[in-house]
């Protein structure tokens, strides 16, 4: 006699989607996540207690691959289940639309995690260059990776902030910035440093002006 397997049924959708909510944001929260939603056939009820929860999340510049794993684990321990992390930028366009149409938000996104991330690159990269001479930098290979990484950073955040927001401040190079990083990234035969240094002597210091009158705008509303 052939023995089937039953499926069981999951919980109906609003009280699951609540319960994902109640156990998933504090860990994404402390994970520093700058946004997330859930989709899939949780949103849509239609998942069984076998099914793997969709999560859409915002990592921060900095957070490597392994914290993603990390948070990927952390949040299939707490939820018993397992958990497809997905993240925001890396959804494919022609089924971007239709995820984000049934995307349930659990944190949504703060423009000012990409605005602090922006400043806190620089006032690094401003310590980093500390007492040193363009001769200096252009033979310190230490401080050029660390200004270089901090670069792509501020170019990386740059990305994330979204169009219409960075329509309401036209003054600030957002364009550059973020191609920035794509010429640093893809730079086949090497970094030119002397271009570097221009940016940190001429560029940064107006830039982190900008950045930093943006946010008092934003912290004042």
């Amino acid at each position: 006699m052939t023995t089937r397997r039953t499926v069981q049924s999951a919980p109906p959708a609003g009280r699951e989607i609540e319960r994902l909510k109640e156990t998933a944001t504090p860990i994404l929260k402390r994970h520093h996540v700058l946004r997330a939603g859930l989709f899939g056939s949780t949103v849509r009820g239609e998942a069984t207690s076998d099914s793997d929860i969709d999560i859409l999340v915002d990592l921060p510049p900095h957070k490597s691959l392994l914290d993603l794993v990390g948070l990927k684990l952390e949040l299939e321990e707490a939820l018993g289940r397992p958990v497809d992390l997905v993240e925001y930028s890396t959804l494919h366009p022609l089924l971007e639309g239709r995820i984000l149409a049934e995307e349930v938000s659990l944190i949504k996104r703060d423009d000012r995690f990409f605005l602090q991330d922006i400043l806190e690159s620089i006032t690094r990269i401003e310590a980093y260059t500390h007492d040193l001479s363009e001769n200096d930098f252009l033979q310190n290979n230490q401080a050029q990776d660390a200004v270089v990484r901090r670069l792509e950073i501020i170019g990386e955040a740059t990305k994330n902030l979204p169009r219409n927001f960075r329509q309401m401040y036209p003054d600030v190079p957002w364009q550059r910035m973020a191609g920035m990083r794509d010429v640093l990234i893809h730079g086949y035969f090497g970094v030119d440093f002397k271009r570097v240094w221009e940016v940190v002597e001429q560029d940064l210091p107006g830039l982190k002006q900008q950045i930093a009158a943006i946010l008092d705008r934003l912290d004042a509303q």
